[in-house]
Parts: structure tokens; sequence; C-alpha cells
């Protein structure tokens, strides 16, 4: 049972899929909040104007 459930074949397909997602969520996560950020810190920037 534990083996089964560590490798996700407990519940057929559907958990392996499941597995996948939450799997790769952390990495997703990370990605889109380092995309945010930077965006965040660039639009914070002002040019200086040329006179």
């Amino acid at each position: 049972m534990a083996y089964s459930f560590h490798v996700g074949s407990f519940a057929g397909s559907y958990s392996k899929v499941l597995y996948l997602f939450v799997g790769l969520s952390p990495a997703i996560l990370s990605i889109t909040g380092f995309m945010l950020w930077w965006r965040r810190k660039n639009y914070g920037q002002k040019r200086p104007k040329d006179k």
C-alpha cells in the first residue's frame, strides 16, 4: 500500500496527473512570483528627463 501511494498508482491515471500538478506547482509559483516582482521593480524606476 505504501509503495502504490508513493508512486501514485493507487488511483490510476487520475492520481498520476494530480501528482504531476502538485509536484510542478512550487516551480510554477516561484517563476510567476519572480516575474511579478521583476515587473513591479522595473515599473518603479523613473527615467531621467532629457533637458
